[in-house]
C-alpha cells in the first residue's frame, strides 16, 4: 500500500458580529423569522457564494449542486470567497486571541530549544537529525565512525570531536521558497550521493533533486517534476525513480545513470489506472523491485531482466525481501499446503530463481488472535511486526531458518519477543538501513510515554533505551519496571538500571470494548487527566479515521496537555476500515457505514459512562477521517457540540464520479465504484455533502482546508460549509467558519511553531464552544455579559409592545446607533456584541430581577410601608383581581420573585467569582440601597444601565419607557448567562430568544426548592457545603435547553407556549410552518 496515495491526517512530527437581530414580525396569520444577516455589522456576517444552478445525474437519480462550481479552483469568485471565509473566521475567532497566546505559550514552552536524535550507523558513516535552536525544521547530518565500535562513536559525537557533514538542510530551502517538503530521502549504498524529492507549494509535485555529498554541490541538471519513490542501484551508478502521470497517480519507472549525457530509460509503464508503481530496493541491496499496487493487491517485477513474481490478482498483496538466496514473502494469497489456520498475512518463500507460485513454501503463520502486519530483514535476524488484541508487538527470529516441510506458528520458531512499555499504543521503525546490524531501532510511544528510543540487540537479546524526547516543564515519574513481552519471556535480560519517562501517574490511558449497531465490538481509548477531578461533567475530544487499513496514530502529544490539565477528556476510536485486513474489510464500500456506527457508538458510550457531560463532547477527523465526522454529524446530529473537519474529504459522490481527479479510480477498492448502481447508492447515501439534513441544528465547526490539496481539493471544505450555512438551523450556522491555507497542500505548511500556532487555533474554537458551558460546574464564574472587550461600538433598539391574540409580543427594530467610549470605563466589559451566538464574554452576570414589583407581588422582606404602599396599589387597580396575597404561602410555592439577598445567596452557592460583573436588568430597585446591601457587599461589581451610560447617552431614552427596557433587553440577550429571579413575560421573551438565536444558556431557578434551601440554611439546620452542592445538583439540568413545544387545544395558557418555547413566529419565508 502506497502511502502517498493515501487521503491520510496531516500530521506534522519529528522524529522524537452579530449584535442586532431583528427580532419578531408580528401578523395575524403568521409570524416569520427574519434572517439575521441585515443586522450583521460586515466583518461578522458570514459570507455567501453565489449559486449556480447544476444538475446531476446518475444511475436514473438526478439533484442539484448550485455550489457545483467550486470544483474550478482558477475561478477568481472561489478566491474571492475563500478570503472572505479567511476574514469571517479571523472575525469568528477575534475573542480567542488571548487564550491562544496561552496556549501557544504552553505548547512552546515545552519544546526543548534544540532536538537531536541518536546517531544510527549505515556503514562507516552515523547518520542523524537535529533542529537547531531557533529553527522549525530539521538538519540531516553525518560524521564518520571510529574503530572502537558504535558506542566510542556515539560518545565522541557528543563530545562533538568528529566533524559533522550537512546533507540536508530544511531551513535553508524554507527561508528561499516560504514552504519545504521533503518527500523522499535516499542515500546511495557507496555514501556519495543524496537523492531526494522536494515540494515548495504544497501540491506533492514533487522534483527529483541530486547532490553530490563528496563536493557538497547540487547536481544541475537532475531535476524532473512529478518523481514520487527513490531506489538506488548497488553500484550506486543508477538511479530508479517512479513518474506520475497527470492525475499525480505514478506509473512509470525511469533508470537514470549518473555521470553520463544519456537520456533517463523508461523501464516499465503501468496501464491499469487502478493501480499505482512504487520501487524499492531489497534490505541487502541486490534486487530492486518494481511495486505495482492497488488498494488491496500488488505485483512486484525485479530490476535484473523483469522477472515478474506473481501476476497481479484481485484481493491478493505481497511484499518481499531477499536473504541469502531466497525470497521472503509477506503475502495474503491463500495457499494449498498450509494445513494452520490463519487471517491476513502469513509468511512464505521461494528460491530466487524459482519464483513461480508452485515453489512458494508457507513456513510461519501467526497464532491465533495475532494478525502479521509487516517485516524487516538483517543478515542474521528476521524481524516481524504482529498486533494482539489491538496492541502492537514485536519479533525477531534468528535466520536463516530451518525450514522442514510443514508452517509452523511464529511462536514455534523460537522468537525473541521485544520487551515493550506495558502503555504502548504505537511504534515507529527507525531507519535500520543497515543489513549487517543485529540491533533494531524503533520508536515506541504512548499517550503517556513520550518518544522514546529503542534500540534491541537481537543477538544479546538485551534492549537500550536511547534517547526521550524531553518534555519541558512537566512533572514526571520513572519507571524502570514497567515492561511487558509476551508471556514476560527473557525479562531477566532487561537491563532494569534504565529509566524512561512515564506519566501514566498524571495521565490515565484507559483501553475499552463498546458495543456497536450490530454487536461488534470498538476499541476505544480514553485519556483523562489525575489531577482534575472526575465527575462526568468534563468536555471531551474523539478523534476518528477509519479508512485505508490505517491505524489510529495514538502516539505520544505533547499539545494535548494543554486540554488534558483543563479538565478534558479525549478519545480515539478505532472504527472499523482501519486496522487489519478483516477489520479494513468490513468499513470499506459496502460496509463503510459500519464506521460511522461505531464512531457514534463510541460517542455515546463516553457520555453514558460518564467521561463527558452531554453536549460537551467535540469530535475531530482528518482528511479521510473528515468524511467519518461529517457523515456520523448528518446521522446524529445532536451528538457533537463541536467539531474539527481538518482537510476533510466531505463531497465524495462527486469526487468518486470524477476519475480525472488524483486518487478517485485507485479509491474504487476503498470506497466503492460508482459505475456500479448499488456501490454508488451506498455512497451517495452517506456522503456527508449530499445528506445534510435541512433545518437541522448543527454543532458549531471548525473546517480548515488548503488551496493547493492535490489529495483533497479545497472545494470540498467550500462546499460543504455553503451547504450547510443555506441548508440547517440558521439559529447556528454562523457557528460553522472555514479556514484556508492559501500557500499549502494537504499536509499543511511549517514546522514546529507553525504547528503549535494551528494547534492553538484549533483548541481555542473547541474551548469557545465547549468550555463556557462548563464554567458553572467547575467553578470558574459563571454568567457573562454579551459585549466584546474589543470593539466599542453599541447599538440600541426600541421595543414597541403589541398585543395580537396571546402569541407575538415584541418587535424590536433599530432606531439608531451611539458611540459609547466612556462607558464601562475600567471595567471588565466592552461593549459590541461579540460574533457568535453562544458566547459574548467571560466576566459578568445577568440577573433579570423582579425589582420593581406590580402591586400584585409578594411582599417578603419589604418594611410594613412598603407592604402597605403594595397593597394599596392592587385596590387601586381594577385589574388586578388578586388583592389578598398570602406572600409566605406564594413564597414556599415558589411563586414569588427571589430578593436580593436570596439572589446573594443562589449566585454564591452556584461559585460565581465575586469579582465578576453583575448586570441588573428591569428598572429601578424597590427598597433602594437597603435591599441591595447584600447583594453588592457579595458582588461589588454590580451594574445597571443607569450606572454604565452617561447621562447625555442615557437621555434619548429615560423619557420612554419601551426603550429602556430594550437596553435591558439587549444586554439580557447577548450575555453569556441570563438568570431570570421570576418568570414574568419579559424574561420568558428573553429565555425564548436565546433560544432562537442558537441557544445560550440561560440559568432557569427552582425557587420552590431554593427557598426551602435558604431557609433551611438560615436556621442552621444545613451547613454551606452541603447548600452550596444542593444548589449546583438541582440546576445541573435546568440551562434552558430548546424543547419541543407541547400544544394543548383551547387550553393556551397551560402549554409551552411562544414566550419561553418560540415556534411559529421563528420561521424563515421559506420553511413550512413546525409541527408539535
Amino acid at each position: 500500500m502506497l502511502s502517498s496515495t493515501l487521503r491520510k491526517p496531516s500530521l506534522f512530527s519529528f522524529p522524537f458580529a452579530r449584535l442586532l437581530p431583528a427580532l419578531f414580525s408580528s401578523s395575524f396569520s403568521s409570524c416569520k423569522r427574519r434572517s439575521l444577516s441585515p443586522f450583521l455589522p460586515s466583518p461578522f456576517k458570514p459570507p455567501f457564494p453565489k449559486k449556480i444552478p447544476t444538475t446531476i445525474s446518475v444511475h436514473g437519480s438526478s439533484w442539484d449542486d448550485p455550489f457545483h462550481w467550486m470544483s474550478n479552483t482558477a475561478d477568481p469568485d472561489l478566491l474571492h470567497y475563500l478570503d472572505q471565509e479567511n476574514s469571517y473566521a479571523e472575525a469568528f475567532m477575534a475573542d480567542t486571541q488571548e487564550l491562544q497566546r496561552t496556549l501557544f505559550s504552553e505548547m512552546k514552552g515545552r519544546m526543548p530549544p534544540k532536538v537531536s536524535t541518536p546517531p544510527e550507523r549505515w556503514g562507516k558513516w552515523l547518520y542523524y537529525q537535529h533542529v537547531p535552536e531557533g529553527k522549525e525544521y530539521p538538519v540531516l547530518c553525518r560524521k564518520l565512525s571510529c574503530d572502537d565500535g558504535f558506542l566510542g562513536s556515539f560518545f565522541k559525537y557528543k563530545r562533538h570531536s568528529l566533524k559533522v557533514e550537512t546533507l540536508l538542510d530544511w531551513n535553508e530551502i524554507a527561508e528561499q521558497y516560504g514552504y519545504v517538503n521533503i518527500g523522499t530521502c535516499r542515500i546511495s549504498p557507496d555514501h556519495n550521493f543524496l537523492a531526494y524529492t522536494l515540494d515548495t507549494r504544497g501540491s506533492e509535485l514533487f522534483v527529483l533533486q541530486l547532490k553530490d555529498l563528496r563536493t557538497g554541490s547540487m547536481i544541475l541538471g537532475s531535476e524532473v517534476e512529478g518523481v514520487l519513490s527513490l531506489a538506488w542501484a548497488s553500484d550506486s551508478n543508477c538511479l530508479f525513480y517512479t513518474l506520475c502521470d497527470e492525475n499525480q497517480r505514478p506509473n512509470r519507472v525511469f533508470c537514470r545513470k549518473l555521470g553520463t549525457d544519456v537520456v533517463d530509460d523508461l523501464l516499465f509503464t503501468e496501464n491499469d489506472l487502478s493501480c499505482c508503481v512504487d520501487i524499492t530496493s531489497t534490505k541487502d541491496g541486490k534486487f530492486v523491485t518494481i511495486n505495482s499496487n492497488s488498494r488491496i493487491s500488488s505485483e512486484e517485477d525485479f530490476k535484473n531482466g523483469l522477472w515478474l513474481v506473481r501476476k497481479r490478482v484481485p484481493g491478493v498483496q505481497y511484499f518481499l525481501e531477499h536473504h541469502n538466496g531466497f525470497f521472503y514473502i509477506l503475502t495474503n494469497a491463500p495457499m494449498e499446503n498450509i494445513s494452520l489456520a490463519t487471517e491476513g498475512y502469513h509468511l512464505v518463500r521461494c528460491r530466487a530463481e524459482k519464483l513461480s507460485l508452485a515453489n512458494w513454501q508457507d513456513i510461519a503463520v501467526p497464532g491465533p488472535g495475532i494478525t502479521l502486519q509487516d517485516m524487516d530483514m538483517f543478515h542474521g535476524h528476521l524481524v516481524l511486526s504482529l498486533c494482539k488484541e489491538g496492541l502492537p508487538m514485536l519479533c525477531s527470529i534468528s535466520m536463516p531458518i530451518n525450514f522442514n516441510g510443514q508452517a509452523d506458528y511464529i511462536e514455534d520458531l523460537n522468537p525473541w519477543f521485544f520487551p515493550l512499555p506495558s502503555t504502548l499504543c504505537s511504534f515507529l521503525p527507525g531507519s535500520n538501513h543497515d543489513f549487517a546490524s543485529s540491533v533494531y531501532r524503533v520508536v515506541v510511544s504512548s499517550p503517556v510515554v513520550p518518544d522514546l528510543i529503542v534500540d534491541y540487540d537481537m543477538v544479546k537479546q538485551r534492549f537500550t533505551f536511547l534517547h526521550q524526547e524531553e518534555v519541558m516543564g512537566l512533572a514526571t515519574s520513572n519507571n524502570p519496571s514497567r515492561i511487558q513481552s509476551d508471556g514476560d519471556l527473557h525479562l531477566e535480560k532487561v537491563e532494569t538500571s534504565q529509566k524512561w519517562t512515564d506519566l501514566s501517574e498524571t495521565y490515565s490511558c484507559e483501553r475499552r470494548e463498546v458495543i456497536s449497531h450490530d454487536g461488534v465490538l470498538i476499541p476505544l481509548t480514553i485519556l483523562y487527566s489525575r489531577k482534575v477531578q472526575f465527575s462526568g461533567n468534563s468536555p471531551g475530544l474523539i478523534y476518528g479515521y477509519g479508512a485505508y487499513g490505517e491505524v489510529l496514530d495514538k502516539g505520544w502529544c505533547a499539545d494535548h496537555i494543554s486540554l488534558l490539565d483543563r479538565g478534558w477528556v479525549i478519545a480515539y476510536a478505532d472504527v472499523r476500515g482501519g486496522g487489519d485486513t478483516t477489520w479494513h474489510q468490513a468499513g470499506t464500500r459496502m460496509n463503510k457505514p459500519n464506521s460511522f456506527h461505531d464512531f457514534a457508538a463510541c460517542a455515546i458510550y463516553l457520555i453514558s459512562e460518564g467521561y463527558v457531560r452531554k453536549n460537551q463532547l467535540a469530535a475531530i477527523g482528518c482528511s479521510a477521517g473528515g468524511l467519518l465526522v461529517g457523515a456520523t454529524i448528518n446521522k446524529y446530529p445532536d451528538l457533537f457540540c463541536a467539531a474539527i473537519l481538518k482537510v476533510p474529504f466531505l463531497d465524495i459522490s462527486n469526487t468518486m464520479l470524477d476519475p480525472s481527479l488524483p486518487l478517485t479510480i485507485l479509491d474504487y477498492d476503498e470506497f466503492g465504484d460508482p459505475n456500479i448502481q448499488a456501490e454508488f447508492e451506498t455512497i451517495h447515501s452517506y456522503s456527508p455533502y449530499d445528506n445534510i439534513l435541512p433545518g437541522v441544528c448543527y454543532p458549531s465547526t471548525l473546517v480548515t482546508a488548503s488551496l493547493h490539496d492535490s489529495r483533497v481539493g479545497v472545494w470540498e471544505a467550500a462546499k460543504w460549509v455553503a451547504k450547510v450555512r443555506e441548508k440547517t438551523c440558521p439559529n447556528c450556522s454562523h457557528l460553522v467558519i472555514l479556514n484556508t491555507n492559501m500557500n499549502s497542500g494537504h499536509f499543511s505548511e511549517g514546522g514546529r511553531l507553525k504547528h503549535c500556532e494551528d494547534t492553538a487555533f484549533a483548541m481555542g474554537f473547541k474551548s469557545m464552544l465547549v468550555d463556557d458551558d462548563m464554567k458553572l460546574e467547575k467553578g470558574k464564574g459563571a454568567v457573562l455579559v454579551g459585549f466584546s472587550r474589543s470593539r466599542m461600538k453599541m447599538w440600541i433598539i426600541r421595543v414597541a409592545t403589541t398585543v395580537l391574540l396571546w402569541t407575538c409580543l415584541v418587535q424590536l427594530t433599530a432606531i439608531g446607533e451611539i458611540w459609547a467610549p466612556r462607558v464601562l470605563k475600567g471595567s471588565p466589559s466592552c461593549f459590541t456584541p461579540s460574533p457568535r451566538s453562544v458566547k459574548a464574554l467571560s466576566s459578568s452576570v445577568v440577573v433579570f430581577s423582579k425589582v420593581a414589583p406590580p402591586p400584585k407581588s409578594c411582599t417578603q422582606g419589604c418594611t410594613k410601608d412598603e407592604a402597605g404602599e403594595l397593597t394599596r396599589m392592587r385596590y387601586a387597580y381594577p385589574w388586578w383581581k388578586e388583592k389578598v396575597i398570602d406572600s409566605d404561602m406564594k413564597r414556599k410555592d415558589g411563586l414569588c420573585p427571589l430578593t436580593p439577598e436570596e439572589t446573594t445567596l443562589t449566585l454564591r452557592a452556584l461559585d460565581i467569582d465575586q469579582n465578576i460583573q453583575i448586570y441588573i436588568a428591569a428598572g429601578e430597585i424597590y427598597g433602594g440601597k437597603r435591599r441591595m446591601a447584600s447583594l453588592s457587599a457579595a458582588f461589588p461589581n454590580l451594574v445597571r444601565k443607569e450606572t454604565l451610560l452617561e447621562p447625555s447617552d442615557l437621555r434619548y431614552f429615560q423619557n420612554h419607557s419601551s426603550q429602556m427596557a430594550a437596553l435591558d433587553y439587549l444586554v439580557s440577550l447577548e450575555s453569556d448567562i441570563f438568570v431570570p429571579t421570576y418568570d414574568g413575560n419579559m424574561a420568558k421573551v428573553v429565555e425564548g430568544h436565546r433560544r432562537y438565536s442558537g441557544y445560550r444558556k440561560s440559568l432557569l431557578l427552582d425557587r420552590k426548592l431554593l427557598v426551602e434551601l435558604i431557609d433551611r440554611y438560615n436556621n442552621g439546620s444545613l451547613a454551606w457545603d452541603e447548600f452550596s452542592s444542593s444548589v449546583k445538583a438541582a440546576h445541573t439540568n435546568r440551562m434552558g435547553m430548546p424543547t419541543r413545544r407541547v400544544v394543548i387545544p383551547d387550553k393556551p395558557k397551560e402549554e409551552d407556549y411562544f414566550y419561553s418555547n418560540p415556534q411559529e413566529c421563528l420561521q424563515l419565508p421559506d420553511e413550512q410552518p413546525w409541527t408539535s
